[in-house]
């Protein structure tokens, strides 16, 4: 283990004594007060707890009892270190990299007093994952680990703040939403333990200890079809009481009606209270949705038939209301070091889950050009949904080279729905229904540490699916299908197999290899049907220079039906056209291959990738003989998509940074000969300055996210598009946290159209939302914090006077 320590203090050893020297040198020209009285002092020695040796160049700062900073001095090559100081009580930090952090209470009496021998515990977890270049930032096998620096909690109210700092992460502040690499399909974990996302994008920046970022994940993470996973890492030396209350605003400036001046608003508030060995925390938040937007759409025959749907008069004609509510209770009881029971329960729904969409249009039909009808229609959906969740988790350190970890969720999700059509404010129909989904999740992971060099990890996963649908169609006008009944059940079961071989040949060359096997046993009607799905893994890392490192990555993926695309019913849309799930869609599997190149420890990277499959579940829509166009699903014949990924981040001076990153991809599915392409991109980018002493926050944030989804007859549009300004600024000591955001009315690089498209040989049709309410919307964000805690101040301190043998000062 030292000779592991020596050569990681070796790499860090110079930086780190330039950053300490000129840091003690600064504290004793500015601090001629606390040098008055030469006849006070204290004195030290710091050794390595395992093997007993002196550490040398290690920083000890000093601070008086209301944590301001007095000095500090550096350990000479014996691990001494003396410093003068005035009578009173201190508390005295000690610090090195690849070392826990070690603070006590001193009290300063009499002069040259000598404290004793503190002994540092080696972080084994950074020595073993973290390689110090003289950066907070280190490129691993299959992860990417981010130390938490003072420097990115500065203006930060809490971790979804520190994250935007994270190379690759995006913070959307409209969606209230991370992403890595644009991509939001991610899970954010807590000490590698899932928690309510919300509760851990709200935890305070002074808790964070590292983040980790974990690209294209493996394992469990992988077979449930997450693209990332982000895993904050939490110090473990606090206790105490913390009360966390945020409110977020829009505020739509530009809206004539008064009804939807606010149009969303989120609110909650946090619990959490840490003692010992138990972790309590609560959170209770809704979410209120109320918006008006423009709608239309229009529909073309190789008839010569056009239909044409507009908002009447030109005002908003699509009003979407949502009301809804969420609680959460956790805990977490360390029962030692080694060992942790965590327990999660979650509600939704419970007491508002209203969800009113209504659209009003006036529609046209025309035949060759010619007026032949024109009429007003509303459709108006309801439906009241709750869901809830429990989860058990184990995490356990076995020994010093394996661990295991355990969980299972329980969950249920139920919808009740009602759409309701009104031709000339005459009701023309009404449909009602249920969807009940029951859903059991159980994992077990094991990792072994061969050596330093090589791991081990294996797992096994088993989830349970039970869906039951039911459907009430009151008036329809259009024929049901032969197989479409008022019930349908839809069970599935799935095993999971991985395991994963780690070896890291030296510090320029690794590779991890493995894959996941799946069993499915989906049934619905009389058709029971099973699949076996492998799932191959490669992630090879080769770093020929020191600023750079190069990621070859093949990955396999699953894509399982939802509960939408599976539903056998006929739901209609319009007048003209229904929507059919399709029972016996078989799951996708999507293959991933990509090379990743990081520059200077990810202050830049591009990543070429190709993604494809022979069965990718999509979007399909067919003209019947009765006229009316009906959307479907089908596994495709064969999906391609591929493109370049790349971001960049430049830092001027200390206060000032620009992040971007960016995607630019081609899109095709060839389903029944015909083939459909598409080409598209998203950017985001930030422009942030900070300001080191009042903590303000400035910048201006630019996002393209409003992309092109492939279908196999066209595509759909999805996410927004948006020019900002941004101002944040903390007050009464941190505690309270303002943030306003304004989105400009500019439409250089941002399209403010969501919609979709499709196009068979005999139909096509476009619809179209405008999403120009954006712009001119003021986003108003206030959160306060109250803490009652502190940090546990410990030291293990040898008593055994040690001679100091020809021991100085640094200066």
């Amino acid at each position: 283990m030292y000779k592991e320590n020596k050569k990681f203090n070796n790499k860090s050893g110079k930086l780190f004594r330039l950053i300490s020297s000129l840091m003690i040198l600064l504290l004793m020209i500015s601090g001629n007060n606390v040098y008055a009285d030469k006849n006070y002092g204290v004195s030290g020695q710091v050794k390595d707890e395992k093997t007993n040796e002196a550490i040398e160049f290690c920083s000890v700062r000093i601070f008086n009892m209301k944590d301001s900073l007095i000095t500090g001095a550096v350990t000479d090559s014996k691990g001494f270190f003396t410093t003068s100081l005035s009578k009173g009580n201190y508390c005295l930090l000690i610090e090195y990299l690849g070392y826990e952090t070690d603070t006590t209470e001193i009290s300063v009496k009499k002069g040259n007093e000598f404290l004793g021998i503190f002994k540092l515990k080696p972080d084994d977890d950074l020595i073993a994952e973290v390689t110090i270049n003289g950066t907070t930032k280190e490129n691993l096998l299959d992860k990417d680990v981010f130390l938490v620096t003072e420097d990115m909690r500065i203006g930060a109210a809490d971790t979804k703040d520190v994250l935007s700092k994270v190379k690759g992460v995006d913070y959307d502040r409209y969606n209230n939403s991370i992403k890595v690499d644009g991509e939001d399909n991610i899970i954010i974990l807590v000490n590698g333990l899932e928690k309510d996302q919300e509760y851990i994008k709200n935890l305070a920046p002074d808790r964070l200890k590292k983040i980790e970022v974990i690209r294209d994940p493996s394992g469990r993470y992988a077979l449930e079809g997450y693209s990332a996973v982000i895993n904050v890492i939490l110090k473990q030396n606090y206790k105490g009481t913390e009360l966390h209350f945020s409110d977020q605003c829009l505020i739509d400036t530009d809206n004539k009606n008064a009804e939807y001046l606010f149009p969303v608003n989120s609110f909650s508030v946090t619990l959490n209270y840490t003692y010992n060995k138990v972790n309590l925390y609560s959170k209770v938040s809704n979410n209120y949705l109320n918006i008006d937007l423009l709608s239309s759409g229009n529909k073309v025959y190789d008839s010569g038939l056009s239909i044409s749907k507009e908002p009447k008069d030109d005002m908003p004609n699509l009003q979407v209301n949502n009301f809804r509510d969420n609680f959460t209770l956790g805990a977490d009881y360390y029962v030692n070091p080694k060992h942790t029971v965590s327990f999660e329960s979650n509600f939704r729904g419970l007491i508002f889950r209203d969800n009113i969409n209504v659209s009003k249009y006036n529609v046209l039909y025309t035949q060759d050009g010619n007026e032949i009808d024109n009429f007003d229609i509303e459709n108006k959906n309801k439906s009241e949904s709750k869901s809830n969740y429990h989860s058990l988790f184990y995490v356990g350190k076995l020994n010093k080279n394996n661990s295991l970890n355990i969980d299972f969720t329980y969950s249920n999700y139920y919808d009740k729905y009602s759409n309701e059509y009104f031709e000339n404010a005459l009701i023309e129909r009404k449909e009602s229904g249920t969807n009940d989904k029951v859903y059991t999740k159980f994992y077990s992971e094991f990792n072994h540490t061969v050596s330093k060099k090589a791991n081990v990890q294996i797992g096994y996963g088993n989830t349970m699916k039970k869906l039951v649908n039911t459907f009430n169609p009151d008036d329809i006008d259009f024929e049901l299908p032969p197989e479409d009944v008022n019930d349908f059940e839809y069970t599935d079961i799935r095993h999971k197999f991985y395991a994963y071989y780690s070896w890291n040949l030296n510090d320029k060359l690794g590779f991890k290899l493995g894959g996941a096997a799946e069993t499915s046993s989906p049934e619905a009607y009389d058709l029971k049907t099973n699949y076996f799905i492998y799932q191959p893994y490669a992630d090879i890392k080769y770093k020929p220079l020191k600023v750079l490192d190069i990621r070859l990555k093949y990955r396999s993926s699953s894509d399982y039906p939802t509960i939408d695309q599976a539903n056998p019913f006929t739901y209609v849309i319009d007048q003209e056209s229904v929507k059919t799930g399709n029972p016996y869609l078989s799951p996708a599997v999507i293959h991933k291959a990509s090379i990743k190149l990081n520059i200077m420890t990810g202050l830049a990277s591009i990543e070429p990738y190709y993604h494809f499959s022979n069965n990718y579940i999509t979007q399909i829509g067919t003209l019947r003989d009765d006229g009316i166009f009906e959307y479907a699903y089908d596994n495709a014949g064969e999906y391609n998509h591929s493109g370049i990924k790349g971001s960049l981040t430049i830092p001027f001076g200390k206060s000032l940074f620009l992040q971007s990153n960016a995607d630019f991809y081609k899109s095709s599915i060839e389903y029944e000969g015909s083939l459909n392409e598409l080409n598209d991109w998203t950017m985001n980018s930030q422009l942030i300055y900070v300001n080191q002493k009042h903590g303000t926050v400035a910048g201006l944030i630019y996002q393209n996210n409003l992309k092109k989804v492939i279908t196999a007859q066209g595509y759909k549009m999805w996410n927004n598009d948006f020019w900002a300004l941004l101002v944040q600024q903390p007050f009464f000591k941190k505690k309270l946290n303002v943030m306003f955001l304004y989105i400009l009315p500019l439409n250089i690089g941002a399209d403010y159209e969501q919609g979709s498209y499709i196009e068979t040989s005999t139909y096509n049709e476009r619809k179209i939302e405008d999403l120009n309410i954006l712009k001119n919307i003021f986003m108003v964000q206030i959160s306060y914090r109250i803490n009652k805690g502190k940090s546990i101040r410990k030291t293990e301190k040898d008593i055994e006077q040690e001679e100091e043998k020809t021991s100085k000062s640094l200066f």
